[in-house]
């Protein structure tokens, strides 16, 4: 393999890296509304033993150590500020999370797999408030949010409009005249 090559693989983790250490921030702040005392020194030296314990091949439990004493030490920072924590349900980068993103530069919008995740999320304390879609341009009601709003005890409290703009891509060669269906 040449040495490009190795280099792209190695970016590869490294992004993959960060993308887990934000998961793992987010899992903090999530269970840092749920604890009295941001500091939990039983926890730590429990994730410590297993971190220890899970050391293998070329890492080394001291570096694992040091490092995992930075992700605590960085977890527990970020549990102090403790900011408003804004769900929406999808991916990091869509819609949903440009609506939680409305809820001011100190929101930190939370990711949930399902709309039933936000709502339990916001039900048990954990995420202080859920953004979620009601109606859309295209499928008009969302059938699935409105049973949840009416199966829990959760009300709406505000709304926010995001302006959805999508794009229509084509090989070059293409003429778009000639699309007859999306």
């Amino acid at each position: 393999m040449k040495l490009e090559e190795l280099r792209g693989k190695v970016d590869l983790i490294d992004a993959e890296i960060i993308k887990l250490l934000n998961a793992r921030m987010e899992l903090a702040l999530r269970t840092g509304k749920l604890k009295a005392d941001v500091s939990d020194q039983p926890r730590e030296k429990e994730v410590m033993a297993n971190i220890r314990s899970r050391s293998r091949g070329l890492v080394s439990p001291g570096f694992s150590e040091k490092l995992f004493r930075e992700v605590i030490c960085e977890s527990k920072r970020l549990q102090e500020k403790s900011p408003v924590l804004a769900a929406f349900q999808g991916e990091h980068g869509a819609y949903g999370e440009e609506a939680a993103r409305q809820f001011g530069a100190s929101a930190v919008p939370i990711s949930c797999r399902e709309f039933a995740d936000v709502f339990s999320g916001v039900e048990r304390g954990q995420l202080d408030c859920g953004v979620v879609p009601v109606e859309n341009s295209i499928e008009g009601a969302v059938t699935q949010v409105n049973d949840l709003l009416v199966d829990t005890g959760l009300k709406i409290i505000g709304e926010i409009v995001i302006p959805i703009h999508h794009c229509l891509l084509a090989l070059p060669e293409s003429d778009y005249h000639e699309i007859k269906v999306v």
